[in-house]
């Protein structure tokens, strides 16, 4: 039986590139610049940037540094073909791509089988986008970041190594975000906790593209002990190999830590769903991020990488350890974060450097 349906069309980038073009030798653009300047100066004409003016409600589901809708302007891509096939992948390399194999408080009031669908939707629409930026001629296509919201049981369980194993996936730079709301038992204000089983899994598949994996870890202000403890333990102990072998390690000095605070609403689409804070709807929450790159990056930023990191990362039998609050007996030690003396400046700070703690 014969199909009525057409053969799926190539991508527009390849259909144009099959066609004769223009090479513009009378614009100044084609004929001084080179192509490295050229590339430079399309990507910041199709730079994302925040739609400021339609903003998230604020008693929606949102974080930084997302408060409001995203926007890229692409009207340099209708200039002509031969602007076109340099710069039609740019917007793909310079936006955040983000994924969320979790979905927060909306997960929540899932089914055990409207989850499964949604996943499968998630995998499809990013393997859609990858699809999309294949080139002829080329084996893979990097993007600039991807950003993975994530519930620590989802990472644990190896739906982030699901993520990392898909084929043509290249990001430079790797965030794993995990909100306040995230952690194992949050609701009742459990120690926090993170496994381990996860960190070997991933080793072999995050992508030789990768230049920096960072990992964000937030709570509310109340838990900011909690949070540096696990931080400080995944810079000393954790570390993250690619799939060309070379190792993303944590600087040992201090420079990984990067801190940072804001304030949001105890309430969700006007559900009071969290604790307030001396009464007031709102709550302020606090990320510390940790960062891992080549040993090179490190040391090229002033920073260094222990000798017994090193050790661990030339041992195959290493195993990671995994880090729970309830097992530190004064977590009280590690507060060693920034003094904020208002709500004002907790507001304007930008992100600030958290010294190691001390071991």
């Amino acid at each position: 039986m014969e199909s009525n349906q057409e053969p799926a069309q190539p991508p527009l980038h390849q259909r144009i590139a099959s066609q004769q073009v223009d090479a513009q030798k009378g614009s100044p653009l084609f004929s001084r610049l080179p192509p490295e300047i050229r590339s430079r100066i399309f990507a910041f004409a199709v730079a994302e940037y925040e739609d400021v003016n339609n903003p998230y409600p604020i008693d929606d589901m949102w974080k930084p540094p997302r408060s409001a809708p995203r926007k890229i302007c692409l009207q340099l891509l209708l200039a002509c073909r031969a602007v076109y096939l340099e710069a039609w992948f740019l917007p793909f390399q310079t936006i955040e791509q983000s994924i969320r194999i979790t979905g927060g408080h909306v997960f929540a009031i899932l089914t055990a089988f409207e989850f499964p669908l949604l996943w499968a939707r998630t995998i499809q629409n990013l393997n859609k986008l990858l699809a999309r930026l294949k080139q002829p001629g080329r084996a893979k296509v990097d993007i600039g970041s991807l950003r993975v919201y994530a519930t620590v049981e989802a990472v644990e369980v190896g739906l982030l190594l699901q993520v990392l194993k898909m084929p043509g996936l290249h990001p430079q730079r790797l965030i794993l975000s995990i909100g306040h709301d995230e952690w194992p038992g949050w609701e009742w204000e459990l120690p926090l906790c993170f496994e381990a089983g996860w960190v070997k899994q991933i080793s072999n598949v995050i992508s030789s593209s990768t230049q920096e994996f960072n990992i964000e870890l937030e709570a509310v202000e109340q838990q900011k002990n909690q949070i540096n403890v696990i931080g400080k333990h995944i810079a000393k102990h954790w570390f993250f190999r690619r799939s060309d072998g070379n190792v993303l390690y944590a600087d040992a000095s201090g420079k990984c830590f990067q801190v940072s605070h804001r304030v949001g609403p105890s309430s969700w689409t006007n559900i009071r769903w969290a604790v307030d804070v001396d009464g007031v709807e709102k709550i302020k929450y606090y990320t510390l991020t940790v960062s891992f790159e080549s040993e090179c990056s490190v040391k090229a930023k002033g920073g260094m990488v222990s000798e017994a990191t090193k050790k661990n990362a030339a041992n195959p039998l290493y195993e990671h350890p995994p880090v729970r609050v309830e097992d530190i007996p004064d977590p009280d030690f590690w507060d060693q974060t920034p003094t904020v003396s208002s709500e004002e400046e907790l507001n304007l700070t930008g992100p600030q450097v958290l010294p190691l703690p001390p071991s």
